[in-house]
């Protein structure tokens, strides 16, 4: 019998806990049986390594784990009951954000380049029909553009309701707009059930860093839109791009978030940009500092204890992931303004050469309409090649990670991840106390 690939063990006083990231099994262990874990080929507590089996923390070959994953990675990437879109109408933004490496533009996405949206989803349909039609809104600031999201939106709500496909609508965006009448806009005309808005801590130091173009402050406006937001029903993502210019404030502006109803907390620590440095608009003209992977991880535990999650909670945090992004999945597409369609949203800022194809040009009969060199590219990769993904611990909560930074020599695999290998053992152990002292495992 061998330990699987993805067991973690934290020593604690008593002994240890086990947790496996792949079956989400958690036991306590006495030192005792810590020493038997170990030492597997001598252990004859029968008792022990039935439980441990039972839990999937040993097989007789942890292998079958890895290539099981390597099966759901291609089942998940090319299922055809998932059609995804995310579509920007604009590089048009309100926002001048300092570390934005987003490309700029001020055109609008125009009516024939909807209506040929429109023609490929429904060729797609034709060729192989699916279930769930994802539409994701994208910018830029994508609100600037309401217009263009509820004529398409209507479009593509109409196609659904026809065929029976239940239509799934996210916005990207970064709050500043969505009022009580844009909320209500989106909710009802669109379609749209749940946003994701990013924050860079609280007041000045979320003004400074995501400050806007005309110089007003827009926290509180954008805090008092997340009320009108929920009052919609709509599920508010908030995603924090946290530094260490703006840890304290982050960590304060999560305590008062994660108290409403709807809001789900992620977090991005602001990361390597196409920038060499970023500065604060401010009148010392001070250099943004990024978080080492150390630093990450040691805020992303207290990111994380700061919304006073339930065991239930920390259950979902730790949850395997289906794919790490959309950028895996062959049936998942990006489209610009313009109409250039590529396989990964970071693409859009590189038309020219990681392009598909563009929408208004593209002609299914015509093989030579389509570049399939970058799509290729992404379908035959498969984290589950590389030996280190294959063991790694974390794999099945981070899936191979960002599929662009696979090609990316400078950032490597691991440039989306590295902190949270270095924090999921303490992760684990407060999930641990959480199931404690709710009395879910025995004291």
């Amino acid at each position: 019998m061998k330990q699987s690939y993805y067991n973690i063990f934290v020593p604690t006083h008593e002994g240890g806990v086990l947790y496996n990231t792949l079956s989400q099994s958690l036991v306590e262990l006495t030192c005792e049986e810590v020493r038997s874990l170990d030492n597997l080929d001598n252990c004859d507590d029968e008792a022990l390594l039935a439980g441990l089996i039972a839990e999937q923390f040993i097989l007789d070959d942890p292998e079958v784990e890895a290539e099981y994953l390597r099966y759901q990675h291609n089942r998940y990437a090319n299922n055809n009951h998932l059609f995804e879109l995310t579509i920007s109408p604009s590089q048009q933004c309100n926002f001048d954000c300092v570390y934005c490496y987003v490309l700029k533009r001020e055109s609008v996405m125009t009516e024939a380049t909807q209506d040929n949206i429109m023609r490929f989803i429904a060729y797609n349909y034709e060729q192989a029909p699916f279930k769930k039609l994802r539409i994701n809104w994208y910018g830029g600031e994508p609100l600037l553009c309401i217009e263009v999201i509820e004529r398409l939106s209507a479009q593509i709500i109409n196609f659904c309701e026809e065929n029976g496909i239940i239509h799934l609508g996210h916005i990207l965006s970064n709050g500043s707009l969505a009022d009580e009448d844009m909320s209500k806009r989106i909710a009802k005309k669109c379609g749209i059930t749940s946003v994701m808005i990013t924050l860079s801590g609280k007041h000045d130091d979320h003004d400074y860093q995501r400050c806007e173009k005309s110089g007003a402050k827009c926290y509180e406006r954008i805090i008092e839109n997340v009320d009108h937001m929920l009052d919609e029903g709509i599920i508010v993502h908030t995603n924090y791009v946290a530094n260490k210019n703006n840890q304290a404030s982050s960590l304060e502006s999560v305590s008062d978030l994660c108290k409403k109803k709807g809001v789900v907390t992620r977090y991005t620590s602001t990361g390597r940009f196409d920038k060499e440095h970023i500065y604060l608009k401010d009148e010392k003209n001070t250099e943004l500092e990024p978080f080492s992977d150390q630093e990450s991880a040691e805020f992303y535990r207290e990111f994380l204890k700061r919304q006073n999650l339930s065991s239930k909670e920390y259950a979902e945090v730790l949850q395997p992931k289906r794919l790490f992004c959309a950028a895996w999945v062959t049936r998942s597409f990006f489209i610009d303004d313009l109409g250039n369609v590529s396989a990964c949203m970071i693409d859009m800022d590189y038309p020219e050469e990681r392009m598909l194809f563009n929408i208004n040009d593209w002609d299914p009969d015509n093989h030579l309409s389509f570049k399939h060199d970058r799509l290729v590219m992404f379908a035959n990769l498969n984290p589950l090649d590389n030996e280190d993904c294959r063991k790694c611990k974390i794999y099945p909560i981070c899936r191979g990670g960002c599929a662009l930074k696979w090609f990316d020599k400078k950032l490597g695999k691991c440039a989306n991840s590295g902190y949270l290998n270095l924090c999921i053992d303490d992760i684990v152990l407060d999930y641990y106390y959480a199931l404690k002292a709710e009395s879910v495992i025995g004291i």
